[in-house]
Protein backbone atom coordinates (compact mmCIF):
# COMPACT_ATOMS: atom_id res chain seq x y z
CA UNK A 1 0.00 0.00 0.00
CA UNK A 2 1.16 3.46 -0.62
CA UNK A 3 1.17 5.66 2.04
CA UNK A 4 2.26 8.95 0.17
CA UNK A 5 1.07 11.25 3.38
CA UNK A 6 4.20 9.63 5.30
CA UNK A 7 6.73 11.39 4.20
CA UNK A 8 10.11 10.31 5.53
CA UNK A 9 13.14 11.18 2.65
CA UNK A 10 16.07 10.19 5.15
CA UNK A 11 14.79 7.53 7.50
CA UNK A 12 18.81 7.25 8.22
CA UNK A 13 18.93 11.24 9.32
CA UNK A 14 15.57 11.94 10.24
CA UNK A 15 16.04 13.02 14.04
CA UNK A 16 12.36 14.64 14.51
CA UNK A 17 9.15 12.96 13.12
CA UNK A 18 5.71 15.39 12.96
CA UNK A 19 2.55 13.64 13.79
CA UNK A 20 -0.37 15.30 11.68
CA UNK A 21 -3.91 14.29 11.94
CA UNK A 22 -4.23 13.73 8.06
CA UNK A 23 -4.01 15.15 4.34
CA UNK A 24 -6.22 17.95 3.78
CA UNK A 25 -6.90 19.80 0.23
CA UNK A 26 -3.55 21.34 -1.25
CA UNK A 27 -2.28 17.77 0.36
CA UNK A 28 -4.72 15.16 -2.18
CA UNK A 29 -4.43 17.42 -4.81
CA UNK A 30 -0.58 17.40 -4.86
CA UNK A 31 -0.19 14.19 -3.28
CA UNK A 32 2.34 15.13 -0.37
CA UNK A 33 1.41 15.88 3.29
CA UNK A 34 2.25 19.47 4.66
CA UNK A 35 1.53 21.31 1.02
CA UNK A 36 -0.47 24.06 1.88
CA UNK A 37 -0.93 26.52 5.29
CA UNK A 38 -0.25 23.84 7.65
CA UNK A 39 2.98 23.75 5.41
CA UNK A 40 3.83 27.02 5.06
CA UNK A 41 3.61 27.57 8.83
CA UNK A 42 6.21 24.80 9.48
CA UNK A 43 8.38 26.17 6.97
CA UNK A 44 8.12 29.50 9.21
CA UNK A 45 8.71 28.00 12.45
CA UNK A 46 11.60 25.40 10.97
CA UNK A 47 13.52 26.80 8.57
CA UNK A 48 12.24 30.66 8.97
CA UNK A 49 11.31 31.10 5.87
CA UNK A 50 7.29 30.23 4.76
CA UNK A 51 8.14 30.90 0.59
CA UNK A 52 7.56 26.91 0.41
CA UNK A 53 5.50 24.54 1.92
CA UNK A 54 7.40 22.07 4.67
CA UNK A 55 6.05 19.26 2.90
CA UNK A 56 7.59 20.18 -0.80
CA UNK A 57 11.09 20.59 1.26
CA UNK A 58 10.38 16.95 2.07
CA UNK A 59 9.12 15.91 -1.14
CA UNK A 60 11.80 17.59 -3.12
CA UNK A 61 14.61 15.18 -1.04
CA UNK A 62 16.38 18.64 0.35
CA UNK A 63 19.21 18.04 2.36
CA UNK A 64 18.67 20.73 4.27
CA UNK A 65 15.43 19.14 5.91
CA UNK A 66 16.99 15.70 6.52
CA UNK A 67 16.93 15.37 9.89
CA UNK A 68 13.07 15.82 9.85
CA UNK A 69 9.73 13.46 8.78
CA UNK A 70 6.00 14.01 8.73
CA UNK A 71 3.75 10.84 9.49
CA UNK A 72 0.02 11.55 8.93
CA UNK A 73 -2.43 9.65 11.73
CA UNK A 74 -4.52 9.08 8.75
CA UNK A 75 -4.09 8.72 4.93
CA UNK A 76 -7.15 9.89 4.34
CA UNK A 77 -8.47 13.89 4.72
CA UNK A 78 -10.67 13.88 7.77
CA UNK A 79 -11.56 17.13 6.62
CA UNK A 80 -13.21 16.50 3.53
CA UNK A 81 -16.28 14.48 4.02
CA UNK A 82 -17.54 14.29 0.55
CA UNK A 83 -14.84 12.58 -0.46
CA UNK A 84 -14.96 9.56 1.68
CA UNK A 85 -17.32 6.65 2.17
CA UNK A 86 -17.68 3.68 4.81
CA UNK A 87 -15.47 3.59 7.76
CA UNK A 88 -12.96 6.65 6.41
CA UNK A 89 -16.42 8.66 6.40
CA UNK A 90 -17.18 7.22 9.73
CA UNK A 91 -13.99 8.42 11.00
CA UNK A 92 -13.85 11.78 9.83
CA UNK A 93 -16.78 13.07 11.96
CA UNK A 94 -14.00 13.27 14.88
CA UNK A 95 -13.91 16.92 13.28
CA UNK A 96 -17.35 17.18 14.36
CA UNK A 97 -16.14 17.24 17.79
CA UNK A 98 -15.97 21.08 19.26
CA UNK A 99 -12.76 21.49 20.79
CA UNK A 100 -12.56 23.97 23.44
CA UNK A 101 -9.49 25.45 24.88
CA UNK A 102 -9.48 22.98 27.94
CA UNK A 103 -7.14 19.91 26.48
CA UNK A 104 -8.09 17.09 28.47
CA UNK A 105 -11.75 18.02 28.03
CA UNK A 106 -10.71 17.55 24.13
CA UNK A 107 -8.76 14.76 25.01
CA UNK A 108 -11.93 13.18 26.73
CA UNK A 109 -14.32 13.97 24.30
CA UNK A 110 -12.10 12.48 21.64
CA UNK A 111 -11.29 9.76 23.02
CA UNK A 112 -14.88 8.52 24.06
CA UNK A 113 -15.82 9.21 19.76
CA UNK A 114 -12.72 7.02 18.76
CA UNK A 115 -13.75 4.57 21.31
CA UNK A 116 -16.74 4.32 19.23
CA UNK A 117 -14.47 2.86 16.10
CA UNK A 118 -14.25 -0.76 15.98
CA UNK A 119 -10.76 -1.82 14.96
CA UNK A 120 -9.50 1.38 14.53
CA UNK A 121 -5.60 0.52 14.15
CA UNK A 122 -6.79 -1.72 11.57
CA UNK A 123 -8.86 0.86 9.56
CA UNK A 124 -6.09 3.39 9.50
CA UNK A 125 -3.04 1.08 9.92
CA UNK A 126 -1.68 3.69 12.37
CA UNK A 127 0.73 1.02 14.55
CA UNK A 128 1.93 -0.82 11.41
CA UNK A 129 3.47 2.19 9.59
CA UNK A 130 4.39 3.81 13.04
CA UNK A 131 6.51 0.67 14.19
CA UNK A 132 7.95 0.43 10.50
CA UNK A 133 9.12 4.30 10.72
CA UNK A 134 10.50 4.11 13.62
CA UNK A 135 12.48 0.73 13.14
CA UNK A 136 13.86 1.94 9.85
CA UNK A 137 14.91 5.84 11.63
CA UNK A 138 17.65 4.67 14.01
CA UNK A 139 19.15 8.37 14.59
CA UNK A 140 15.17 9.45 15.83
CA UNK A 141 14.95 11.36 19.10
CA UNK A 142 12.00 13.27 19.62
CA UNK A 143 8.48 12.61 18.21
CA UNK A 144 6.07 15.99 17.78
CA UNK A 145 2.46 15.32 17.74
CA UNK A 146 0.56 18.79 16.17
CA UNK A 147 -2.69 19.08 17.37
CA UNK A 148 -5.11 17.56 19.83
CA UNK A 149 -7.06 14.95 16.79
CA UNK A 150 -3.02 13.35 16.30
CA UNK A 151 -2.88 13.38 20.10
CA UNK A 152 -5.78 11.47 20.67
CA UNK A 153 -5.27 8.64 18.14
CA UNK A 154 -1.82 8.34 19.78
CA UNK A 155 -3.10 7.61 23.32
CA UNK A 156 -6.09 5.98 22.18
CA UNK A 157 -3.72 3.75 19.94
CA UNK A 158 -1.17 3.64 23.21
CA UNK A 159 -3.32 4.10 26.39
CA UNK A 160 -0.38 3.23 28.69
CA UNK A 161 1.58 6.56 27.42
CA UNK A 162 1.43 9.62 30.32
CA UNK A 163 0.02 12.45 28.78
CA UNK A 164 2.99 14.91 28.55
CA UNK A 165 2.97 18.67 29.44
CA UNK A 166 1.67 20.81 26.55
CA UNK A 167 4.89 21.95 24.26
CA UNK A 168 7.48 20.53 26.85
CA UNK A 169 9.34 17.29 25.28
CA UNK A 170 9.58 14.84 27.76
CA UNK A 171 11.60 11.39 27.34
CA UNK A 172 9.61 8.40 26.85
CA UNK A 173 11.62 5.03 27.07
CA UNK A 174 14.68 6.05 24.18
CA UNK A 175 12.53 8.96 22.38
CA UNK A 176 11.03 12.17 23.68
CA UNK A 177 7.17 13.06 22.64
CA UNK A 178 6.12 16.84 21.95
CA UNK A 179 2.53 17.51 22.03
CA UNK A 180 2.28 21.17 20.86
CA UNK A 181 -1.15 22.73 18.47
CA UNK A 182 -1.63 22.20 15.08
CA UNK A 183 0.14 24.12 12.47
CA UNK A 184 -2.74 25.28 10.33
CA UNK A 185 -4.56 27.15 13.42
CA UNK A 186 -5.00 30.64 11.74
CA UNK A 187 -6.13 32.52 15.59
CA UNK A 188 -2.60 31.39 17.24
CA UNK A 189 0.79 30.62 16.94
CA UNK A 190 2.33 27.59 16.60
CA UNK A 191 4.06 26.78 19.46
CA UNK A 192 6.89 24.39 18.19
CA UNK A 193 9.67 26.38 17.67
CA UNK A 194 13.38 24.00 16.14
CA UNK A 195 15.37 23.83 19.33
Amino acid sequence: MNDIFDLVPFPNKMQILFILESPHIDETKLGYPAAGRTGKNMSRNIIGNDNISFGKILYEKNENASAYGIFNSCQFPLGIPEKLKGIELGISRIKDINQTKNRYDNYKKLKQFLDTIENLDREIRYKERFTQLIKASPSLETIVFCGFIAQSIFLKLYPKTPIPPYNKPVQLNSKKIHFVNHPSEIDSKWVYKKK
